[in-house]
């Protein structure tokens, strides 16, 4: 029982020793960053007990994106003095190769080293270690500060959610916040494709100056052209980098970097267009070129595509095949349509549409469709009087009295028209009372009737014609009206005759300025009429 109560006693003093000996070993810092032009990277080591102490560092290994393995050499010391510390030295073997290709921007490459007492292993310490590569090649050093922003101008994505074949507008703010004014300050981007450790885009901007506690700002925009995507790309896969630094100063002086997580979304289905060509400005009757690129921007391969062109302003819908396009493939697709030559100078809106197998417009995840609007503006135009005059006598035509003759005007355009009534060619014969209406507004394919009283002079008969004139967007269309005009009933006062008889009277007969030969018919007459009456009374007798 004794010898069971010893042993528990020895170990629970070991134990305790132990523990106070753990507790003796401290690595400050204990997490180590190494970025490029800094890694040579400095850290102690303190002993908190009364006794010296040595230490022993397992080897430290860190693997790049090659899988080339890089190792470090750890210098100082190694005898930490009792209650004492010492500084060491991390050091690679040879000269770190921090090219993009074998280390990532994005990514950080991890290691990690024991720190141990040489008499007792497990009195120890782990130091991590992490490796990274900065967009400023030296690391973020000097006076300068960013802030950034990011304007989506396309039509589907957000600012920091872009579809490829959008237009993202940046916006650059650089702070000089130290007390000399910097020279030469360029301004670096690119957007950084994480998983092949390439910028897929990537520029600079015109160098400027900035004096001290002063701000400039950069503005740039820039596209993502699918061309430079790739079909095992992720949404994630992307970061947006920039720096700035003086070049007067070197960038290992002045330089400040900053990156942010951008999404390149893909949708499932999406087949949008790009690059559309058309004129700005046409004229009635002009032939017109409309071209696009089709890209599929989607995940999936697409069959039985097209795409449409429409404007139910100027009466055209179009349609062109596309046929087959692959995951990040485009099509050049074109479309010919005549501007008609009815249409007034202005402007109007042309739609393309691209359309799935089904029938049924391309939709994004956030139900967006791939449709695009345009607009064409027309200008130069003559309109063409489109508006047809049938008119007839409506009244009785007689010299002296009004007439009114009724014309109906037909609108037979495309679209809703104004219309002023005149009359012309009248003045010679007749005297114009009254055009009602004299103008008319006519939907396409409707008509309108209006009512054109004339009086005819006194004088006059036979056919008289005078003219109609339709004007509509400055156009006049004119229409010639031929009218039989009837002469006027008068009484003659001297021989109680009317106008329209002509000869000699009975009297005259008989005066001595008659012809002898009717005097020879008026007796040959008396005498047949004499013997017709005696004739009818011998029979009668009978």
């Amino acid at each position: 029982m004794k010898s069971t109560l010893y042993t528990i006693s020895v170990f629970a003093i070991l134990l305790l020793a132990l523990g106070v000996v753990s507790a003796s070993l401290t690595v400050s810092p204990n997490n180590i960053n190494l970025q490029r032009g800094n890694d040579n990277s400095t850290f102690s080591v303190s002993n908190s007990v009364n006794s010296s102490v040595n230490v022993l560092f397992s080897q430290l290994s860190i693997t790049d994106a090659q899988s080339n393995v890089i190792l470090f050499n750890i210098n100082g010391n190694n005898t930490l003095p009792a209650s004492g510390s010492h500084s060491f030295v991390l050091i690679p073997v040879s000269l770190i190769d921090y090219s993009l290709a074998n280390f990532n921007l994005a990514k950080t490459y991890p290691g990690q080293f024991i720190v141990s007492d040489a008499l007792n292993p497990n009195v120890n310490q782990t130091v991590n270690v992490v490796l990274k590569s900065d967009y400023c090649k030296e690391g973020n050093e000097g006076d300068l500060s960013l802030d950034v922003e990011y304007n989506n101008r396309g039509i589907w994505g957000k600012d920091d959610e872009w579809y490829p074949l959008e237009e993202v507008e940046v916006t650059v703010d650089v702070d000089n916040n130290g007390n000399d004014d910097l020279q030469d300050v360029v301004l670096e981007w690119g957007l950084y494709n994480i998983r092949t450790g390439k910028f897929i885009v990537d520029d600079d901007e015109k160098s400027i100056d900035i004096d001290s506690d002063d701000t400039e700002t950069f503005t740039f925009s820039f596209k993502v052209d699918p061309n430079d995507l790739s079909d095992k790309d992720s949404e994630n896969d992307f970061v947006f980098f920039v720096k700035a630094y003086s070049k007067d100063s070197g960038e290992s002086v002045q330089c400040q970097s900053q990156s942010d997580d951008i999404k390149i979304i893909r949708d499932k289905h999406f087949i949008v267009l790009d690059n559309i060509q058309l004129p700005e400005t046409a004229q009635c009757g002009q032939n017109i070129d409309v071209t696009a690129d089709a890209w599929n921007i989607g995940d999936n391969d697409e069959d039985d595509v097209y795409a449409t062109l429409v404007s139910t302003e100027l009466g055209i819908n179009k349609r062109v095949d596309i046929g087959s396009l692959d995951v990040l493939d485009d099509s050049t697709i074109s479309f010919n349509f005549l501007v008609p030559a009815d249409k007034k100078d202005g402007s109007y809106r042309l739609t393309l549409s691209v359309f799935d197998d089904s029938d049924d417009i391309f939709q994004n995840d956030n139900d967006d469709e791939a449709k695009f609007n345009q607009v064409l503006t027309v200008s130069g135009c003559t309109p063409s009087n489109k508006v047809s005059i049938n008119a007839l006598l409506d009244s009785d035509a007689i010299a002296g009295e009004e007439m009114v003759v009724k014309a109906t005007l037909t609108n037979t355009g495309s679209a809703k028209s104004d219309y002023k009534i005149t009359v012309s060619g009248y003045d010679s014969w007749a005297t114009l009372n009254s055009i009602n209406p004299n103008a008319l507004s006519l939907e396409a394919g409707r008509n309108g009737d209006v009512f054109i009283k004339l009086i005819p002079n006194d004088d006059v008969s036979g056919s008289k014609e005078f003219t109609i004139q339709v004007v509509s967007n400055g156009v006049v269309n004119e229409q010639r009206i031929s009218v039989p005009i009837e002469a006027i009933n008068v009484t003659d006062n001297n021989n109680g005759n009317t106008g329209g008889i002509t000869g000699n009277s009975i009297s005259d007969l008989f005066s001595g300025d008659g012809n002898w030969f009717i005097w020879v018919i008026a007796i040959i007459n008396i005498v047949l009429i004499v013997l017709i009456i005696v004739v009818a009374v011998k029979l009668a007798r009978r």
